[in-house]
């Protein structure tokens, strides 16, 4: 399900308490830097790994 909102996409990667560092993150999804997209990556209060995909509206 992560391959069709981030695969060879475009977006801002942020990592908070996440065991991939964005370069690792970029690299494996093929993804570029920039454009009006946000992808945070973290890890909720249960230790579950969630993505949260944004896109900036102003």
């Amino acid at each position: 399900e992560m391959k069709v909102y981030l695969e060879k996409k475009q977006a801002n990667l942020t990592t908070r308490n996440f065991p991939d560092s964005v370069e690792t993150i970029r690299k494996k999804w093929k993804i570029k830097d920039g454009g009006k997209n946000y992808c945070f990556f973290t890890t909720d209060s249960n230790n579950h790994k969630i993505v949260l995909i944004c896109t900036k509206i102003i």
